[in-house]
């Protein structure tokens, strides 16, 4: 009988001792890295940026129903909060957020919102050096500046019309980045404190007076965004003469638009590829240009030069009109075909010191705000900023070589995990214990 007892008490003292490290592990958890090079803990440059944030940070994950997303979001996330520990982490259903959606304009896929004193940034894609990048343009001081270039009045109607850049601005005011429209038939210089210049003309030609503003800001080193337009043969006269930039005749036509059910020719969905530039690096979504033209920049010199941009191996440069059917390549009108480069990332060094960036791109249209939630576009929109305010790779965090990632197994040991331990070691166990427990 005392046996029987003691029997018990042990089981019920086990019983009790496993609910109490259940319970404790719900309110205390503890967390260790084994790995080589500590590959699974944040880089010294993102815990030196964490402690040096003095406000609250809050981390809204709008997610889809894609649980392993969800998982090695929350994973990544915790470690920053391992740093700081009171950081706010959020994650929500998109679609069941529609009122988040709304206020920051984010389509159905969502993405992670980052707010830290009243400022915030949307991240499509995360990882730990786009989020930890991200944390340091909302945590620097430096007044940036965008300018965007206006000087008729139909540049000005434009601005009140579905062609206008509201939705950029607003992105950009919420990262604390100022946006100046600056009217060049009042002012004759660009300012010096301007961080990047944004020329989009609607117009086919350039007064004399935007020449010269555009000239001198180049001369003087300035950071700019040049949007074209097809037909805009003032822009691209220009554009060669100040950097060797050819436009080449047409817009740019894929027999691939029709098979993804879109009628208009116009519409170009430019692959997802492996990237060809830091900007695009990571785009989950393709982007989506309306009645782009191909950049040839053979005679630039002087630039370090990168497409940023690049079209499918189906698409050409179309020299008639889009209304006239049937569209076919004819190498007979000059038109070529290929890879095509529509976006072009180029930088030198200053005479002065540092870096002049300037993206030439082959479209302005997916800025606007009746295309910018298109694809990738939005994103796409504030990368280009970024580069050209050189905010885009702000800590150049080391890539930790991670040898213990990959397992490399014989197939004996593979069989011997795959079957072995679900299968042959249950077995195994039943075969000794079902005597075991007979015998007793």
């Amino acid at each position: 009988m005392r046996a029987r007892t003691r029997n018990l008490v042990a089981r019920l003292t086990l019983i009790i001792v496993i609910i109490s490290l259940l319970t404790l592990s719900q309110f205390h958890g503890w967390r260790s890295d084994w790995s080589l090079n500590r590959g699974n803990q944040l880089n010294e440059q993102t815990v030196d940026l964490l402690k040096r944030l003095s406000g609250k940070l809050v981390f809204i994950a709008l997610l889809e129903d894609d649980i392993r997303v969800r998982d090695s979001l929350d994973k990544l996330l915790q470690r920053y909060r391992d740093v700081k520990p009171d950081i706010e982490i959020r994650l929500l259903r998109a679609v069941e957020q529609p009122a988040l959606l709304r206020k920051y304009q984010l389509d159905r896929y969502g993405g992670l919102v980052i707010e830290y004193q009243q400022r915030s940034e949307i991240l499509k894609a995360v990882n730990e050096t786009r989020l930890t990048n991200a944390l340091y343009r909302l945590f620097q001081d430096e007044e940036q500046w965008l300018v965007l270039l206006s000087e008729s009045p139909t540049e000005k109607l434009v601005e009140n019309s579905p062609l206008a850049l509201k939705r950029l601005r607003q992105d950009m005011k919420r990262q604390a980045i100022q946006v100046q429209t600056l009217e060049t038939d009042r002012y004759s210089n660009i300012p010096d404190n301007t961080t990047v210049v944004i020329q989009r003309s609607v117009l086919p030609e350039l007064s004399p007076a935007r020449r010269s503003m555009l000239k001198g800001y180049v001369e003087r080193g300035g950071n700019l965004l040049w949007l074209l337009e097809p037909g805009q043969t003032d822009d691209c006269t220009l554009l060669f003469q100040l950097l060797g930039v050819s436009c080449l005749p047409g817009t740019l036509i894929s027999s691939r638009t029709a098979s993804l059910g879109v009628s208009d020719p116009s519409v170009l969905v430019l692959p997802i590829r492996e990237a060809q530039h830091a900007i695009t690096d990571g785009l989950s979504h393709p982007v989506i240009l309306i009645g782009a033209i191909a950049l040839d920049a053979s005679d630039a010199s002087g630039w370090d030069i990168k497409p940023v941009l690049l079209t499918d191996q189906k698409t050409w440069t179309e020299t008639s009109k889009l209304d006239q059917p049937p569209l076919k390549f004819d190498p007979e009108q000059g038109e070529q075909t290929g890879l095509l480069k529509t976006g072009l990332a180029m930088q030198r060094k200053r005479a002065g010191g540092g870096q002049q960036r300037i993206l030439v791109i082959g479209d302005s249209d997916f800025l606007n705000d009746s295309y910018i939630d298109n694809g990738a576009n939005r994103e796409l929109a504030q990368r280009l900023v970024h580069w050209l305010s050189k905010s885009d790779s702000l800590i150049d965090l080391k890539n930790v070589q991670r040898p213990d990632r990959v397992l490399d197994l014989s197939v004996t040991h593979a069989w011997l995990i795959r079957y072995g331990f679900p299968y042959a070691l249950p077995l195994l166990l039943l075969l000794v214990g079902i005597p075991a427990y007979r015998r007793r």
